[in-house]
């Protein structure tokens, strides 16, 4: 199993983020305290969030919506 956890996020909402690629699981843990974790997300989309300028534009365009979550 391979979890990469990156709390170097250049992020307003967005504290760290947590991808396991085997379970294909990508935690995102918000500055006000909340965690979703978000079901079925391909490794390439971990790449793209981690190499992206504008991490929140990302996540609300590419991943808030496209993907099943629980909440933490």
């Amino acid at each position: 199993m391979s979890i990469t956890i990156s709390d170097s996020i250049d992020s307003e909402l967005i504290q760290t983020i947590k991808y396991d690629d085997e379970k294909q699981t990508l935690a995102i843990y918000f500055r006000k305290g909340r965690t979703l974790t978000y079901l079925c997300v391909p490794s390439e989309i971990w790449v793209d969030f981690l190499e992206t300028e504008n991490p929140d534009d990302f996540y609300a365009n590419f991943i808030k919506d496209d993907y099943d979550t629980q909440e933490d």
